[in-house]
């Protein structure tokens, strides 16, 4: 099964990959390269970073943002209604602010939303963006 879904995935994606394929190899042996890699990476940053986490950046819809987000340095959250740069804002007043700005979240989701974007606001600048 996991051969067959391999190279379902490689076919979806194989007008991306194919133009990095060196001459003479296939992109299932460029693929499987990868993968070990990218396990290798991550061995190695869990022994020597044990607490860092990773952030997926989409920045908007096809990317649309992207030179934006990299021509500014920036990254960003999806809050459209709060318009105002929170950091150094205590947990308390940006939870007012989020409670405002969308009352019709449930509790449940404020405190999703609230936490999601307090560790967003909080992320420390040694990690990788």
């Amino acid at each position: 099964m996991a051969n067959r879904d391999g190279l379902l995935f490689l076919q979806e994606v194989a007008d991306v990959i194919s133009p990095a394929i060196p001459d003479g190899l296939y992109a299932c042996d460029v693929f499987d390269h990868f993968s070990h890699w990218l396990k290798a990476i991550k061995k190695y940053w869990d022994t020597v970073h044990p607490s860092s986490g990773f952030w997926q950046v989409a920045p908007g819809e096809g990317a649309r943002l992207w030179e934006n987000f990299v021509d500014e340095s920036i990254v960003a959250v999806g809050f459209n209604e709060i318009d105002q740069d929170l950091s150094g804002y205590s947990e308390k007043e940006l939870l007012a602010i989020l409670k405002e700005k969308y009352p019709e979240f449930s509790d449940q989701k404020t405190k999703v939303n609230f936490t999601q974007l307090w560790n967003f606001i909080n992320l420390k600048f040694e990690l990788l963006i």
